[in-house]
C-alpha cells in the first residue's frame, strides 16, 4: 500500500486576536472539497478522492457527492438512497456481520492537549440495502497514523520477548474514545442520527479514525424487516463531523503573517 502526503499551504495575514477554542479541528468536516468527483463503487477501490480523508485499511471506505456518476451519487447511489445532512457529500463504510469492516481516517489541525477534554460528534444514516443494524460506531483518536492491509478489524499489535528467547505475538482490539452506547442501536434509514462523546485526552494525538472496532457478537446487531438485505451486513452514511476542545483556554496568537500547512495522506493498493 502507497502513502501519498499532500501539504497544502494556506498562508493568510492577521492581526493579533484571540483565537476560539471551540474551532472545529477537522479538516473537511462534511466532505464538501473533493480532489476529482467519485465514479466508481469498488469492492478492492480507494477513496482517494476527498480530500483530507483516507481508508487505514484494505476495507473500501466509499464517497459520495452530487457531482458524482450514478453509482456514487446522492440522493440515490449503487449503495442505498439518502441526502447528505448537509452539503452535497458524505461517505460510506461497511460494518459486517463478520469480522470484516470499513474505515476512514483523517489528520486533525493540531495535536491534542494532554487532560485537556474534548467533545467529537458525527452524524451516520443506515442504509435500507443493509441486512441488519450495529450499535457500536465510535471514533478512535491515535498519536500515529493507522495503515494496515487488513480487511478485518484493526487491533493493536504488539510482540512481546522473553528472557529465554522466545517472542510472542499479542493482539488486542482497539478501543474507541468516543462510541455509541450498545443500547442504542443505530436503526434509522431516513434521517440521520448523532453520535457524541466527551473525552480526555492523554496528549499528543493527532490521528482520527472512524468504525466499529468490535467483533460481532459485541455490536449489538439486529435485523430489521424493513430493509433489503441486498448486502450482508450493516452499511451507514456518515457526515458532519466535529471535534472541539471543551476546557481549553483562548490563546492570543501575536504577528501579522502564518502559514498552516494541511498535510492530507492519499492511499493506493
Amino acid at each position: 500500500m502507497k502513502i501519498f502526503k499532500y501539504l497544502l499551504p494556506l498562508t493568510f495575514y492577521l492581526l493579533p486576536f484571540t483565537s476560539n477554542a471551540q474551532e472545529n479541528l477537522i479538516y473537511n468536516p462534511s466532505f464538501e472539497e473533493y480532489l476529482a468527483c467519485p465514479q466508481k463503487i469498488e469492492p478492492y477501490g480507494y477513496m482517494s478522492e476527498v480530500i483530507a480523508w483516507w481508508q487505514p485499511t484494505g476495507g473500501s471506505a466509499d464517497y459520495y457527492h452530487k457531482c458524482g456518476s450514478r453509482h456514487c451519487t446522492v440522493p440515490k447511489n449503487k449503495l442505498g438512497k439518502q441526502m447528505p445532512r448537509t452539503g452535497l457529500g458524505m461517505v460510506g463504510i461497511y460494518t459486517s456481520k463478520t469480522d470484516y469492516r470499513e474505515y476512514i481516517q483523517t489528520e486533525l489541525k493540531s495535536e491534542l492537549i494532554k487532560d485537556e477534554t474534548y467533545r467529537l460528534s458525527f452524524w451516520v444514516s443506515l442504509s435500507e440495502y443493509s441486512s441488519g443494524s450495529v450499535a457500536s460506531l465510535g471514533g478512535l483518536f491515535t498519536q500515529d497514523i493507522l495503515m494496515e492491509d487488513t480487511r478485518e478489524i484493526l487491533t493493536n499489535k504488539t510482540t512481546k520477548k522473553h528472557d529465554n528467547g522466545v517472542s510472542q505475538s499479542i493482539s488486542t482490539y482497539l478501543r474507541p474514545q468516543v462510541v455509541n452506547s450498545y443500547e442504542n442501536p443505530l436503526i434509522d434509514v431516513e434521517n440521520w442520527l448523532k453520535i457524541e462523546g466527551e473525552f480526555k485526552a492523554e496528549g499528543g494525538e493527532k490521528f482520527l479514525t472512524i468504525g466499529n472496532f468490535f467483533p460481532a457478537q459485541q455490536s449489538n446487531i439486529i435485523d430489521l424487516e424493513y430493509l433489503t438485505y441486498l448486502l450482508p451486513g450493516a452499511y451507514y452514511y456518515i457526515d458532519d463531523i466535529e471535534l472541539v476542545c471543551l476546557t481549553c483556554r483562548d490563546k492570543e496568537i501575536q504577528g501579522d503573517r502564518m502559514t498552516p500547512e494541511g498535510t492530507f495522506y492519499i492511499t493506493e493498493k
